[in-house]
């Protein structure tokens, strides 16, 4: 049966836990779309038209490439993620937990996403160790501290980190 996953988040900017994630997602599905959302609670730093090209200039380089033949990139603004999933035809969606906070929240919206389109399953990865402290929020919160550039360069793509620095100038 070809499979199809989804993987979700603002991803404001693509970090290296998304990375791995995503190559989790190739491995497990025939199609994978990686779904750049809009978020309401969160203060962007890039557009979404920029995540998005990021995202694709980062993946086109990380990835191998079979496994980035399988990406498409879609935005999803003011939509449910699920609904949008359903009209592409996507079996799972795929989220990453990185510790207990995140396992609540995401059994949360797995129950909300089952209420609304309830014939697509969720799948939960766990990342390696060393990338359960990266997220974009915290990226973010690192910027403008002295030697920040230092440090994030730690948990982002290096195209990432121009872009960053690109931001703070």
């Amino acid at each position: 049966m070809y499979q199809v996953g989804m993987v979700t988040g603002s991803f404001d900017p693509i970090t290296l836990g998304h990375q791995w994630m995503t190559e989790r997602a190739c491995k497990m599905f025939d199609e994978v779309y990686f779904a750049i959302a809009y978020n309401s609670s969160k203060q962007g730093l890039f557009t979404a038209d920029e995540r998005s090209v990021l995202v694709d200039r980062v993946l086109s380089c990380s990835l191998s490439p079979g496994h980035y033949k399988k990406i498409k990139i879609v935005k999803v603004d003011r939509e449910f993620t699920v609904s949008v999933a359903k009209e592409l035809g996507v079996n799972t969606i795929m989220r990453g937990i990185r510790n207990s906070k995140d396992f609540e929240y995401e059994k949360d919206i797995q129950g909300f996403n089952s209420d609304i389109e309830s014939d697509i399953d969720h799948v939960f990865v766990l990342p390696p160790e060393d990338m359960t402290r990266i997220s974009s929020s915290a990226i973010k919160s690192f910027m403008g501290t002295k030697n920040w550039e230092t440090k994030v360069a730690r948990y982002v793509h290096p195209l990432v980190l121009h872009e960053l620095k690109k931001k703070q100038a």
